[in-house]
């Protein structure tokens, strides 16, 4: 409940500071809004590892960005599973990320790091018992999650790469994938 009210506050601040962030440029004969932030989806899938264990998983993500000046704020939804290949076990991770870093920005596109907090549940199955059936374990936590991406941008499409890992005590994992943008890229090189 404290990991919610976090991140709606979080999203709350972001929405004040795009709010905050048009201003009314006066031409000789019109006047126009002009924005000199971004905010965009990107989502995409990712291979990576659970490093507490070495198993490979498969990660989907998406999240809201908004980038203002040099800095960008993310909030993030991941889901992982892992794909099992040295044991009869399975794990399956959901993530909700309030992010938080620096952006350095080109005329078509942008690298940006950043890091935050996020609420993790985490649902293991354990070994088949005959007669019980699998056993589950299911434990919540919060960790810390640290992003790194890079993306080449068009207009209303990207296309990059992200990298990411989150620290907690119950599971470390990270991963690397090809990610999809869609939103006013390219907002502060109009007119």
């Amino acid at each position: 409940m404290r990991v919610l009210l976090l991140i709606f506050i979080l999203t709350s601040h972001s929405i004040v500071l795009f709010a905050q962030d048009i201003q009314i440029v006066k031409d000789h004969t019109r006047s126009k809004l002009k924005p000199s932030s971004m905010t965009f989806l990107s989502w995409g899938p990712s291979l990576g590892q659970n490093i507490s264990d070495g198993e490979m998983m498969i990660f989907g993500d998406l999240s809201l960005n908004h980038i203002r000046e040099d800095k960008i704020f993310s909030l993030k939804y991941l889901l992982g599973t892992e794909i099992g290949f040295f044991s009869g076990n399975s794990l399956a991770v959901n993530e909700i990320s309030a992010l938080y870093g620096l952006v350095s920005k080109a005329k078509f596109g942008y690298a940006s790091i950043s890091a935050g907090l996020g609420y993790v549940e985490v649902t293991s199955r354990g070994n088949y018992s005959y007669g019980y059936g699998y056993g589950y374990h299911q434990a919540s936590t919060v960790g810390i999650s640290l992003e790194a991406q890079a993306f080449a941008n068009l207009f209303i499409v990207g296309i990059g790469a992200k990298m990411f890992v989150n620290i907690n005590p119950e599971l470390v994992y990270g991963g690397f994938g090809i990610h999809v943008q869609i939103g006013d890229l390219m907002n502060e090189y109009h007119n």
